[in-house]
């Protein structure tokens, strides 16, 4: 019985430090998901793009959330938004100790969405040698949203960073797919953590309903 108890105990101890330690990341997860739904995109080419993305940045909330920021500027086909991903990768490629993956789609879609270059994403253009007012004129006279992506992205593209990160993942194709491996267990141990997340809720539950039923003698304990 007492090694039964043990064992039980160990068990709950590790499902709840795997429940905590993925909680971000499985909402994360939602969010890119429903992100991917309102886009018509399927999440296996988007983990993919993840996996590429998480060898460069080592963080996977970091490249979930950068990946939603992107779907969530409204890109009229998967294409585009593809492209804009492997963009931005080659701008932190570029400068690897300042620019980074989230911070780049979230002024990339403010951008994109204000007419007006803002964030890293106007650092990035000030570094690449672009002039951020004239790009800033150019972007207040089009006429659609699209027409503020595709200008967005023939601008970095003129730069060579799509170019770059091909390089990149050439030169280092087993570092990639070694850091690929590592972002596909996370999604493992997401799954998994879903899996054991009703189970969880119904101990707690349970746990609760002990508490409030013998509320009295639990009280008289610690008075005593």
């Amino acid at each position: 019985g007492t090694l039964a108890g043990n064992a039980l105990s160990a068990v709950i101890s590790k499902c709840g430090e795997l429940m905590e330690q993925t909680k971000e990341l499985r909402r994360d997860l939602s969010f890119l998901e429903q992100n991917a739904r309102d886009a018509g995109m399927g999440m296996e080419q988007l983990h993919n793009k993840a996996g590429e993305l998480y060898a460069v940045t080592g963080d996977t909330n970091e490249v979930v959330e950068a990946l939603s920021n992107i779907l969530a500027t409204g890109f009229d086909d998967a294409d585009k938004a593809y492209e804009a991903v492997d963009l931005l990768a080659g701008a932190v490629v570029k400068f690897p100790e300042t620019m980074k993956i989230e911070s780049l789609a979230d002024s990339l879609q403010e951008t994109i969405a204000t007419g007006e270059a803002t964030g890293q994403f106007s650092e990035l253009l000030g570094r690449l040698g672009v002039d951020v007012e004239k790009f800033n004129e150019r972007l207040g006279r089009t006429r659609s949203e699209a027409s503020r992506q595709n200008l967005a992205l023939q601008t970095l593209r003129k730069e060579g960073l799509d170019e770059l990160w091909e390089s990149y993942k050439t030169g280092n194709s087993d570092m990639i797919e070694a850091e690929k491996a590592n972002y596909n267990l996370q999604l493992r141990y997401v799954e998994l953590a879903k899996s054991i997340e009703p189970i969880e809720t119904k101990i707690k539950t349970t746990f609760a309903q002990v508490l409030l039923d013998h509320e009295d003698q639990i009280l008289a304990i610690v008075d005593a």
